[in-house]
């Protein structure tokens, strides 16, 4: 599996605050719109079974024939969640709704996202990525790529790859991010829901 790393004017680096290991904010995008959910629950599975660590994960849906995606916050196995809704709802509103409602341009998406670890290249890759007729699984983790995609392939019946898109947050990036958005709380994640300093590295992983 080749790595291709996204030119980003702006590049930021992602660590766990709270350890030494680096967290990675990865996008894994699959070809039907119901593949995503299926992706979360053999994560979950692998999370049960100590083999992959998850702090927090959301998935968005898009099937053909809907004008617009849906989106939910899932946390990770055991119901607990690292980031609010309220991050979730924000990268939502940044990569799908915000092209919908016509922004666009040299102001959107506003540098304020990149402190934390949203650039503008991500946000500009997953528009591309994610449109009708695809799903898609978010991962916040310090696990490595190769484990996440790995229980991630096993939701395609053919074991197609899905595309990946992730960035590695610096420290000060996730110091931000949870600060600004952190929560001890628990959610009630429902795989089944249809949903109602440093620099910013970039690696997006082919189909094939």
């Amino acid at each position: 599996m080749s790595n291709t790393t996204i030119p980003a004017g702006k590049r930021h680096a992602i660590a766990d605050s709270r350890s030494t290991s680096v967290a990675t904010l990865s996008v894994w995008i699959f070809g039907t719109a119901d593949a995503a959910a299926l992706a979360l629950r053999s994560c979950e599975s692998a999370q049960r079974q100590g083999r992959l660590r998850i702090s927090d994960s959301a998935v968005v849906q898009w099937p053909p024939d809907h004008g617009r995606p849906s989106g939910y916050q899932c946390g990770t196995a055991d119901g607990s969640a690292e980031l609010s809704g309220a991050f979730w709802g924000l990268v939502f509103g940044a990569v799908l709704l915000a092209p919908l409602a016509g922004l666009s341009g040299p102001i959107w998406p506003p540098d304020g996202l990149d402190r934390i670890g949203l650039p503008g290249p991500l946000l500009e890759k997953l528009q591309l990525l994610i449109r009708p007729g695809v799903s898609a699984l978010f991962v916040l983790s310090d696990a490595d790529l190769a484990r996440i995609r790995l229980a991630a392939m096993r939701a395609d019946r053919a074991g197609r790859p899905p595309h990946c898109v992730a960035a590695r947050l610096s420290r000060e990036q996730s110091r931000l991010l949870r600060r600004a958005f952190g929560t001890g709380e628990r959610i009630e994640a429902d795989a089944d829901a249809t949903g109602t300093g440093g620099e910013a590295e970039l690696k997006s992983l082919p189909l094939h």
